[in-house]
């Protein structure tokens, strides 16, 4: 549906990633995004209307991501492996993106709608990537007790 690169590619490559800039010294960030309130939209406007987001958040991430390795790992989330950024460089990226689906408009038949992400940003500190993920998905979590629309990165919140 969405032509990204799915959750096992991302293992795979990823990891592969994630040795070889250990071995240089180069920093790694990773960012965990989804979809604020998926279900929401679906009741809202239906099963096309999700599609469609999902699409177009596929359409929007080279804008900002187009260098790093992105893939959808579940039905509203995309995990970015930002190599070469630190924390902070990868929060900024992140935010500006946000502000872009944020400002972007959907249009689908007779009517338009917008649409928002959250997003946790955590720094490589020697962990699996599958512990990058769940800690990032911590992060994601910590953004969305705050309220939606939100980039939290390591224990800071920007907004």
């Amino acid at each position: 549906i969405t032509g990204l690169p799915n959750k096992r590619m991302f293992y795979e490559k990823g990891a592969e990633e994630l040795t070889q800039a250990r071995e240089k010294g180069t920093h790694v960030s990773l960012g965990l995004i989804s979809v604020d309130r998926m279900h929401d939209l679906h009741d809202r406007y239906g099963i096309d209307a999700t599609e469609l987001v999902v699409r177009t958040l596929a359409s929007l991430l080279p804008k900002a991501f187009e260098r790093f390795l992105y893939a959808r790992i579940s039905d509203s989330e995309v995990a970015v492996l930002m190599t070469g950024l630190t924390l902070d460089q990868a929060a900024k990226l992140t935010e500006g993106f946000r502000e872009v689906v944020e400002d972007h408009i959907v249009l689908m038949g007779g009517f338009s709608f917008n649409f928002t992400i959250s997003a946790g940003i955590v720094q490589d500190g020697g962990q699996t990537l599958a512990t990058l993920l769940q800690e990032a998905d911590n992060r994601l979590y910590a953004a969305r007790e705050i309220g939606d629309n939100q980039v939290c990165a390591g224990d800071s919140l920007n907004i």
